[in-house]
């Protein structure tokens, strides 16, 4: 079972320092670069759970932006945050990844 360590690096990364390589073109509020955006490859997925799932971690995961880029990024309630990091990762290792 892959887990969002493994799906989104760059994002933990940036979740784990409070900083954001703006060459990684992250941003909370858009499904291509969000957290479910890098599962996918940074690519808008069709699957309308993992756009659900996008949805949610807007809920727990605040950006600071600077001009065209998020410059850092925090978790705002950890607990809820890991209830849909574990949800997410369920969701995504039955769906998405083939055996």
């Amino acid at each position: 079972m892959k887990t969002l360590n493994e799906l989104c690096p760059k994002w933990i990364r940036a979740l784990d320092t409070g900083d954001a390589d703006p060459n990684d073109k992250l941003n909370i509020h858009d499904a291509k670069y969000c957290l479910v955006g890098e599962a996918h490859g940074f690519r808008v997925t069709g699957c309308e759970t993992c756009l659900n799932f996008g949805i949610c971690f807007t809920d727990v995961v605040r950006g600071r932006r600077f001009k065209n880029y998020f410059e850092s990024f925090r978790i705002l309630d950890g607990k809820r945050f890991n209830e849909i990091k574990t949800e997410f990762e369920q969701h995504y290792n039955e769906a998405h990844l083939v055996e």
